[in-house]
């Protein structure tokens, strides 16, 4: 997993999802949405009005940047070399393996930009316990 997110996952799950599915690989996604704050405007080829969408969200389905990979994935990796997540889970696809993806609702927070620590920040302060293990 990346080292900057902050999440409250069940990794539990995920992984017993992971086995369940008979997956060589699983990515957790969450739910994001952009946001246009402005009215966008399709113009047809001719130049006249064919679509305008005042202020639209379109939803996305993210990698969290935490994933659970067999140690069959492991051949696919090639020694000395840059290789990242995205070029494993696409090899791995290329080769007719089972890439599950596994949606979650959990809070999730990639503290990677500053906006977002900003947030997890705030959010951890308010509610500690929401994210530390309980007794």
């Amino acid at each position: 997993m990346n080292g900057d997110v902050l999440t409250t996952l069940d990794y539990n799950a995920l992984i017993e999802r992971h086995r369940a599915e008979g997956a060589h690989a699983t990515i957790a996604l969450a739910q994001r949405e952009v946001r246009i704050d402005y009215g966008v405007v399709v113009p047809s080829d001719t130049g006249f009005l064919a679509q305008y969408v005042e202020k639209p969200v379109t939803p996305y389905l993210v990698s969290m940047g935490i994933n659970v990979i067999s140690r069959e994935c492991l051949p696919y990796i090639p020694a000395g070399q840059p290789f990242d997540i995205p070029q494993l889970m696409m090899a791995l696809l290329k080769d007719g393996k089972r890439v599950y993806c596994y949606r979650s609702d959990c809070y999730w927070q990639d503290i990677g930009r500053f906006d977002d620590y900003q947030r997890a920040s705030q959010d951890f302060t308010e509610a500690p316990s929401r994210f530390l293990p309980q007794d």
